[in-house]
């Protein structure tokens, strides 16, 4: 008799143990958010691209997920103006030392020209925010399709690059602009 209270006092002790063990572990995981970053010109919402920490180093790796952008067609893509400032707040991390690229893109979403067109700027943030004017991008002009020279027809997808907990993460946004 003795034998299996000793039994059942053991599984009674491993049963709480392993109980306390999986509700800390829930708790735990509900208790870190995701990194996120909004952007927005004026009053307009910019839609952005999450690419995490991974498979972010390689310009088809970072062209990959730009025809979320595209989903409604290039036209439904936010139109902003050369120098208007662009707002970026970042959410659930801390960032100061920002990189920003800035590349043209085709109608269908995908890079339109070499590394070397790629114009690439550090920024810093102050309190998890960042604003700048938008910068013309010299780029636009090695295009030989007057199409491309109307107004809105210049498509440009900003790569914001920061470090997180000494990790590289990486944001994007794609808006139309003029040449």
């Amino acid at each position: 008799m003795k034998k299996w209270k000793v039994v059942l006092a053991t599984l009674l002790f491993a049963l709480i143990v392993i109980f306390v063990y999986v509700v800390n572990g829930v708790q735990n995981a509900k208790g870190i958010p995701e990194p996120s970053v909004k952007i927005s010109v004026g009053s307009q919402a910019i839609k952005t691209i999450y690419y995490g920490d991974r498979y972010n180093e390689k310009r088809d790796e970072m062209e990959r997920f730009l025809n979320f952008s595209f989903e409604e067609g290039w036209e439904a893509i936010p139109y902003v103006q050369i120098g208007e400032e662009v707002d970026i707040t970042f959410d659930n991390f801390e960032a100061t030392d920002v990189q920003i690229t800035d590349v043209i893109l085709t109608k269908e979403g995908r890079l339109k020209y070499g590394e070397q067109s790629d114009m690439t700027y550090g920024l810093k943030a102050v309190d998890g925010k960042l604003r700048y004017g938008l910068p013309s991008n010299p780029a636009v002009h090695l295009s030989s399709n007057l199409n491309d020279y109307a107004p809105g027809h210049v498509i440009r997808a900003c790569f914001i690059r920061t470090q997180i907990n000494g990790s590289n993460f990486l944001f994007s946004f794609v808006i139309r602009t003029n040449p």
